[in-house]
């Protein structure tokens, strides 16, 4: 009989007034498929767990919260059958690369402990779906992460984060990524490639822009909340059909060499900060004649061939932007022209599509074009109306 929520609940009230050494006890003699050893007290995964990969070959499921347990032990993986492993708020400061070993491990999560950083070996575990890391003392996650092809749900919330691996694009099933109170700047812009990622959540972060593409082709894509960033002063017009948590954004003041930067666009009593890797910034006041830069033509080109080409050998940054534009153009006649350092902007509000942009001082879209012509059918009609 399959154990309901409620009778799981029970069960693990009852291991709470039960000793360890009685729990593992019945578990061996019932060959259950689950252990709750939360609240005992421990420093160290009791050993008759793991010393014998026969005696728990069994065991599914191994609940280990708020204990005391600094590290687990190296032969971990002769728990040979284990979906989950819950270790929620112990004194964990390492994992060890020996993780990897947990060939069937399903589901991770070592919330509130003392980590500082994750092995690479993390990235070898080809099962896992849930990866759950919020509030340790991460500034880094390891790119290896990006080979975690079953992997759908990250949660890495209330860490030190600087950055995110750009490798996490190749997490193919990722649905669900929530970055909240980190120190994040902004987002990796691969992260457009994530087909089948549904909520994205970076709340109470630094962030200056995201991925102009974000959402763009992402249909799965429902819900992106980026609320309480202070130097967020605009969305990418992408996300203008989705929900959106955008409150206490763009509070901060510019400084007088944030103003002066080309990437400082202030039109419409909006403004954003654009992506560096945007060099020239238009907003169709120019002449009329258009000669793109020698760069933007090569690049161009590049990605037009880049199936045939080997870019192995350029510059990582090069190589990145001619497989993952800047953006694309925003034009309602489907143009969808890559940009990769020049862009005609927009700035603008649809408060008929996101009501809470009715609000004073709240953000609006950024919408990037390919050419002046695009900029003005783009400023005509800015959503398609077929």
């Amino acid at each position: 009989m399959a154990t309901t929520t409620r009778s799981a609940s029970i069960l693990a009230e009852d291991s709470e007034a039960s000793s360890v050494a009685e729990l593992l006890l019945e578990a061996t003699e019932n060959q259950n498929h689950s252990i709750y050893l939360n609240y005992k007290g421990l420093t160290d995964i009791p050993p008759e767990l793991v010393d014998n990969d026969e005696t728990f070959k069994n065991l599914q499921h191994l609940f280990l919260k708020r204990n005391l347990i600094q590290t687990l032990p190296s032969n971990i993986g002769n728990l040979t059958g284990l979906v989950e492993l819950y270790l929620h708020s112990n004194c964990l400061t390492t994992l060890p690369d020996e993780i990897y070993t947990l060939f069937s491990l399903q589901s991770l999560n070592v919330s509130n402990n003392q980590l500082k950083s994750l092995p690479a070996t993390l990235g070898q575990l080809s099962t896992l779906q849930k990866l759950l890391v919020s509030d340790n003392l991460l500034a880094t996650l390891p790119p290896e992460l990006g080979k975690l092809q079953e992997l759908s749900v990250l949660e890495a919330s209330t860490n030190q984060l600087t950055s995110l691996p750009s490798e996490l694009c190749h997490c193919s099933k990722l649905r669900s990524i929530n970055v909240t109170n980190n120190q994040l700047r902004c987002l990796p812009r691969q992260i457009i490639n994530l087909s089948y990622l549904k909520e994205l959540t970076a709340n109470g972060n630094r962030l200056v822009y995201l991925p102009m593409d974000l959402g763009l082709w992402q249909e799965h894509l429902s819900t992106v909340y980026v609320d309480n960033n202070p130097m967020l002063h605009a969305l990418p017009f992408s996300l203008w059909q989705k929900k959106i948590g955008a409150t206490r954004c763009g509070t901060q003041t510019l400084s007088a060499e944030q103003c002066s930067s080309k990437r400082t666009i202030q039109a419409n009593s909006l403004t954003a900060i654009l992506p560096p890797e945007l060099r020239l910034v238009k907003d169709g006041s120019e002449p009329h004649k258009e000669v793109l830069p020698l760069l933007e033509i090569s690049l161009a080109v590049v990605h037009r061939l880049k199936d045939r080409l080997d870019i192995s050998s350029l510059p990582r940054t090069i190589a990145e932007l001619v497989t993952c534009p800047t953006a694309h153009c925003m034009a309602p006649s489907c143009c969808e022209k890559p940009i990769f350092t020049v862009a005609w902007v927009h700035l603008l509000k649809l408060e008929w599509a996101q009501p809470w942009q009715r609000s004073p001082g709240s953000i609006g879209f950024a919408g990037l074009c390919c050419s002046k012509q695009c900029l003005r059918t783009f400023k005509r009609i800015p959503v398609p109306t077929f």
